[in-house]
């Protein structure tokens, strides 16, 4: 095992240098602990296809699951790689933004495949989480659930709604997971002008532990990039929540 933590770390630091973005997120569950990941983001899928599916291995993600991602790399637009701080969880991304775009602009405002993630799951097997679209999504459609989930872990409601008041249907790209052993949503909400001190006072909310002291401290200087909940099979009810992250963050947060 410290062989394959030593592996990961390298394969990480030898990406970091690749990579077009990073994010940092915490999945929050109903106990009140949390998980931290990091994920690393490249625009588009080119040459570094081949780094991060090495990487990947290197980290332990069974080849079934890299080669299902490799299978999904037609028409996608973007790619990544996600793990937690532990490197035990590992799952890779793809996007396919460009092709949702061009069907919008067709007129076609079906739901839509928009990202997938793909993971191996412990005891052997995978699971590949399709993210459908709904574009243009009212916010009728989208805040129950991110209510729901949010002030699930502690959120308090008017301190949410007021963080997020202007969250709409442009600015909001809602999606929900369909996978059988997964019942979630995901919302970007980047393209939304929020106030950082308003959602500094929502954070207020979350339980009393280190891990919320960390995500509070981060996010007085990390812009909010997406929301997730719902309920995983393995995890119970969760809460998600991402933002921007910096190369120091992740050197910091994986021991690298």
């Amino acid at each position: 095992m410290q062989d394959r933590t030593i592996d990961g770390q390298a394969a990480i630091a030898a990406l970091m240098p690749l990579a077009d973005s990073f994010d940092r997120s915490w999945s929050i569950l109903g106990s009140g602990e949390a998980e931290e990941r990091f994920l690393l983001f490249f625009d588009q899928p080119d040459q570094r296809v081949e780094a991060v599916a090495d990487a990947a291995a290197m980290l332990g993600l069974p080849e079934d699951a890299i080669a299902r991602w490799r299978a999904g790399l037609s028409g996608a637009d973007a790619i990544g790689i996600a793990v937690n701080r532990g490197l035990t969880s590992i799952r890779l991304y793809l996007q396919y933004w460009d092709l949702l775009v061009n069907r919008v602009e067709a007129g076609n405002l079906d739901d839509f495949v928009l990202y997938r993630g793909i993971k191996g799951l412990p005891g052997g097997g995978l699971r590949d989480d399709q993210y459908v679209c709904t574009p243009i999504a009212p916010h009728s459609t989208f805040w129950p659930p991110l209510e729901h989930s949010m002030t699930g872990v502690g959120l308090p409601a008017p301190a949410l709604a007021a963080a997020l008041a202007d969250l709409d249907a442009e600015t909001c790209i809602f999606t929900r997971t369909r996978n059988a052993a997964r019942s979630s949503w995901l919302a970007t909400v980047r393209r939304a002008e929020l106030d950082r001190g308003a959602w500094l006072e929502a954070l207020a909310g979350l339980p009393d532990r280190d891990w919320a002291t960390d995500l509070r401290r981060h996010a007085e200087t990390a812009d909010l990039l997406h929301l997730a909940g719902g309920r995983d099979s393995a995890k119970g009810a969760f809460a998600t929540i991402y933002f921007t992250a910096t190369a120091d963050d992740l050197l910091t947060g994986l021991a690298l």
